[in-house]
């Protein structure tokens, strides 16, 4: 054995033992439960190279003999794992004999740092076989457990076998490595018995298994890469499908939801205009039949005419109230206005508008020196149908409260206009500025009133936002820029 061999030992446990950490942690991950076996393996070859290292060196007989009991009991654990690393290769339930060898391997590790396996006695090695160390002489327990390791190697060699035969991934090398290492262990234990006088082949036989070890970690990491990336772009494909998918879907539900609000558009504008449309009617056929009588004098026909230009002035009303609704129903974003002086004007406003004072009390609170951007005519209207629209949620039989007032926040300016009614449902919120929606009786109101306020709004450069609980009241914020 060349001098340089106890250095190469070295490398190897020291290689052996970084496998067994690198692998550590994979332990705990279901694919890789395997794993954990391969970490024991690598870790009992590297403490059993160190344990040989060490015997090449200048130890007392005493050292000599516990660096010896450790490396049996690695070498026992090593086996133990074999057998059950080759069993879950195997995917197949374990023999009696396997589980009989893998219960005496266990035994052995006890035994052997007891000391219950040696005589107690050395012998020099050889001369001849490189460089001098010390034979353990064994007693018939110890021989007796070096046969039931080697059986228990040459059970796992058959194991691995199989898996080749069964085509197992990475089976190949762990073959190469046991076989390897059965025949340096039959070798060695030909000379530790007396056979013969042989060179001691097993440390280099570890070898085998430390490369085995870093070959089948590394095929399957590179093959578990591979799989992880393809699955990433099947995924991405995937989700490229699926977001495809559901901005179809959505689209169609934004255009479904258009057409919804169009078709209540329609009916509106079809509803509130042929009632109007029908007096109007209903008017000119009286006025014919008068006009065909000559009674175009009598009081009647004046008060139809009076009739028809009402339906004609709530035909116009509506059309107006249409156009104030659209996003450019204003321009008027560069005027600075006095905000408590606005909320006074609309708060007064409001209050005398008939059948609002009985069902509410409205008042504007102090906010002095507060100026924003917009119209003051448009933002007073706005208020005025907010603090009306809050006056008639207030529930009959009742007295409420509306309230104007504004705050400042950051570089806008917040008017709110609170009511203690009944609140909005989540339904009615989503739609609550849409035209002609109205949560009030059939008759009491044409649905425009928050569309407008909403148009008006936007058109000073703000938005207009609704905060609300149901039985619990509504606050609407309009939002401006602060000048």
């Amino acid at each position: 054995m060349p001098h340089w061999i106890p250095l190469v030992i070295w490398l190897g446990a020291c290689l052996a033992l970084f496998v067994a950490a690198f692998e550590w942690p994979f332990g705990s991950v279901p694919r890789y439960r395997s794993e954990r076996w391969h970490t024991v393996i690598a870790a009992g070859t590297g403490v059993f190279a160190a344990c040989s290292a060490l015997e090449f060196t200048d130890l007392s007989q005493g050292r000599v003999l516990l660096v010896h009991r450790l490396q049996i009991a690695a070498g026992a654990l090593a086996v133990f794992a074999w057998l059950r690393y080759a069993r879950v290769q195997a995917a197949t339930p374990p023999s009696a004999v396997e589980r009989l060898l893998e219960r005496c391997a266990l035994v052995v590790v006890p035994l052997s740092l007891l000391g219950l396996l040696q005589t107690g006695a050395l012998t020099p090695s050889p001369a001849g076989l490189g460089p001098r160390f010390w034979l353990i002489n064994c007693n018939p327990l110890g021989e007796a457990s070096y046969a039931v390791l080697l059986l228990g190697m040459a059970l796992a060699l058959r194991r691995f076998i199989q898996a080749v035969r069964a085509g197992v991934p990475h089976a190949w090398p762990h073959t190469l490595a046991l076989g390897t290492m059965l025949a340096a262990g039959i070798n060695d234990a030909l000379g530790t018995v007396g056979v013969r006088t042989v060179p001691y082949l097993l440390t280099i036989g570890l070898f085998g298994e430390v490369v085995a070890l870093g070959i089948v970690a590394a095929r399957r990491w590179a093959h578990d890469a591979r799989r992880a990336a393809e699955l990433s772009a099947t995924l991405e494909l995937q989700v490229e499908a699926r977001t495809r998918e559901l901005q179809a879907v959505h689209s169609a539900l934004e255009r479904s939801a258009r057409l919804v609000v169009l078709g209540r558009l329609a009916s509106g504008v079809a509803h509130e205009i042929n009632n109007p449309a029908a007096a109007i009617s209903v008017c000119l056929d009286f006025l014919r039949e008068a006009h065909q009588d000559g009674r175009l004098s009598s009081p009647e026909v004046l008060e139809s005419i009076n009739d028809a230009s009402a339906a004609v002035g709530r035909i116009a009303h509506i059309v107006r109230e249409l156009l104030a609704s659209a996003p450019a129903a204003a321009d008027a974003t560069g005027v600075s206005l006095d905000v408590d002086a606005s909320l006074q004007r609309a708060a007064r406003k409001a209050g005398l508008t008939p059948g609002v004072s009985s069902r509410a009390q409205i008042e504007s609170r102090d906010c002095r020196g507060m100026r924003a951007m917009g119209e003051p005519d448009l933002l007073e209207q706005v208020l005025v149908n907010l603090a009306i629209n809050g006056a008639q949620a207030i529930q009959p039989g009742r007295h409420g409260q509306v309230a104007l007032w504004s705050e400042r926040r950051g570089g806008r300016v917040l008017i709110h206009v609170t009511d203690d009614g009944a609140g909005i449902s989540d339904e009615a919120r989503a739609h609550f500025c849409e035209p002609f929606f109205s949560t009030r009786p059939f008759g009491e109101g044409t649905g425009l009133g928050l569309s407008v306020a909403l148009g008006m709004v936007r058109g000073m450069g703000g938005d207009l936002s609704v905060d609300t609980l149901p039985g619990r009241g509504t606050t609407v914020t309009v939002s401006l820029r602060a000048a």
